[in-house]
């Protein structure tokens, strides 16, 4: 797998992430370039030999995440680039003493779902209706992981 690395608000543009923001679906790169410059914003990214293959960014309050956004290029996914992804950036946020991290997720997303329960997150609860979809709306389900 490809090495982490941090991503800060000035680095956005080095690390051509555009790619992995080529569409409308929320949310947008600008907001999660803002999201740095807080103080409790953080991201990383899988760097490997042709690039960025996925990025990762975080609300991080006290001792507890929140995965605000993941995305894995299209050509890396189903490779593990996701799963390296979340691990090396656990650890990361390990040392730094956080000790759970939270997320919202589609309840109809079932690769997310198998790797977030690989990863022992647990369903803490659903918000019905919480996504707009082309054909009306659907449920997302909150999960969280404590170590």
């Amino acid at each position: 797998m490809g090495k982490i690395v941090s991503i800060t608000s000035d680095q956005v543009a080095d690390f051509s992430l555009d790619a992995l923001y080529d569409n409308a679906q929320p949310p947008s790169l600008d907001s999660l370039t803002r999201l740095l410059a807080r103080p409790a914003g953080c991201a990383w990214a899988i760097l490997g030999p042709h690039g960025i293959e996925g990025a990762v960014w975080y609300l991080v309050v006290k001792d507890e995440a929140e995965i605000i956004d993941i995305r894995v290029g299209k050509s890396y996914r189903r490779k593990g680039v996701g799963e390296s992804l979340l691990t090396q950036s656990f650890e990361k946020l390990r040392q730094s003493k956080i000790r759970s991290v939270f997320l919202e997720v589609r309840s109809t997303n079932a690769a997310a779902l198998a790797l977030y329960k690989k990863l022992s997150f647990v369903i803490m609860g659903r918000r019905e209706n919480y996504y707009k979809t082309a054909t009306g709306r659907e449920d997302a389900l909150t999960m969280r992981c404590n170590w």
